[in-house]
């Protein structure tokens, strides 16, 4: 059985410098190790507080450059906590044996936290040298229980969630926001329950009096392949979901593109197909890491030219909307700057690409999107793609309200 082949991101604040150090260089000569990322702090003296350190280090492994972190603080705890807050990480604190083995086989940890003012440097090192020999077997009884952690975090791609309690969020809200006039909404479940979201929306539209456009709820899919039929097992035909009662297909979410390694030309595929059948390809797009300082520039040339491949195959006439998703905004607490996020938009609006598509492209944000938002960004963009806050019957309802009123 051939040893594991790592790739680690190590960081500190200024009270784990020194072990820190002294890691790395323990790692840059474990043959385990194939490269090292150090994030800071840089020595004693870089005062940079500890949940800029630790977020670093666990994008970095979110984002698959590197495998795992080893972060250093004073206690472990601080850097933990700041850690766990992005998206798809499982960092935990550990001074012993046990915990780190635990860590790994029972938990699929990730990132590694420990304290200088709590454990010995020796101790220190021996536990990041164990920790280097445990993997986790994806076939194991723990296997299960890690994908349940991983559900509770979901919510980034529409509705998630137990059949019953989205059919029940759907039957509950759905005729409140068909009374919402001029405002078109989506609504994106799980395959499993996309037929009962379908059913409710269409008895909600046979409820309505006529005085409201019910019709303007749309009900899609999380994702489809790219062709209609055909020997290909495990897969959803996009002509299967327009028969189902689909108005629109998610592509090309982050996940997808990080878990399953879906690139951009393979997105253009399935937005064809999606057009080829009658529905609307909702198509996220969005910068892996922030620029320097901010620079939108060069946000809007990385998203453009993923704008430009996914349309490729579609005529100028498809009707498109357009996810915006900073994939570095994906599950923070907080969203994308306004002025950030309107820069980015109308970089892309003021594009050859968009231009020739007229108003048949329409963009909304997502990435941490909730209440208040749509009026910060004053027009700039056409809605918003909620995640967490699309979980939530109260927020729901209370964002779509704050759209129709900002639009008079």
């Amino acid at each position: 059985m051939s040893s594991p082949q790592w790739k680690i991101a190590v960081g500190c604040d200024d009270a784990g410098v020194s072990y820190k150090n002294k890691i790395k260089e323990d790692f840059a000569a474990d043959p385990r190790v194939i490269s090292v990322v150090d994030v800071g702090a840089t020595g004693k003296d870089d005062k940079t507080a500890y949940p800029h350190i630790a977020a670093a280090a666990a994008k970095l492994v979110a984002s698959g450059e590197v495998d795992r972190a080893l972060l250093i603080c004073g206690t472990g705890l601080g850097v933990a906590i700041a850690a766990n807050k992005i998206k798809g990480i499982r960092a935990v604190t550990a001074h012993d044996s046990f915990s780190v083995e635990r860590a790994i086989l029972s938990n699929n940890a990730q990132v590694l936290c420990m304290g200088e003012r709590v454990i010995g440097l020796e101790l220190a090192r021996r536990l990041a040298k164990e920790w280097l020999g445990y993997v986790f077997d994806e076939t194991s009884a723990s296997a299960a229980k890690v994908k349940v952690i991983h559900h509770y975090e979901e919510g980034e791609s529409g509705l998630s969630g137990a059949p019953e309690e989205v059919k029940g969020l759907a039957d509950d809200k759905i005729p409140q926001l068909s009374r919402l006039n001029d405002i078109d909404m989506f609504i994106i479940p799980d395959f499993i329950t996309l037929r009962g979201v379908v059913d409710a929306v269409s008895s909600s539209a046979a409820a309505s009096d006529g005085s409201s456009p019910a019709g303007k709820i749309l009900v899609g899919a999380q994702d489809c392949y790219s062709e209609d039929a055909g020997a290909f097992t495990g897969e959803v035909s996009p002509a299967v979901l327009k028969e189902v009662g689909c108005s629109m297909v998610e592509l090309g979410h982050a996940e997808r593109k990080r878990l399953f390694g879906e690139t951009d030309e393979k997105v253009a595929e399935k937005v064809a197909a999606v057009v080829r059948n009658g529905m609307i390809p909702l198509i996220c797009v969005g910068e892996l890491h922030k620029g320097e300082d901010g620079d939108m520039k060069i946000a809007v040339e990385e998203v453009l030219g993923q704008v430009e491949v996914v349309l490729s195959k579609v005529s100028e006439e498809a009707e498109v909307v357009l996810a915006y998703e900073p994939v570095w905004a994906i599950g923070a607490s907080e969203p994308a700057g306004v002025e950030y996020v309107k820069a980015v938009v109308r970089g892309l609006r003021e594009s050859d690409e968009l231009k020739r598509r007229g108003e048949r492209v329409r963009i909304v944000y997502g990435g941490a999107a909730g209440p208040g938002l749509f009026g910060k960004l004053g027009g700039e963009v056409d809605g918003l793609f909620l995640g967490r806050f699309g979980h939530d019957p109260g927020a729901f309802v209370e964002i779509m309200r704050e759209v129709a009123e900002f639009r008079g």
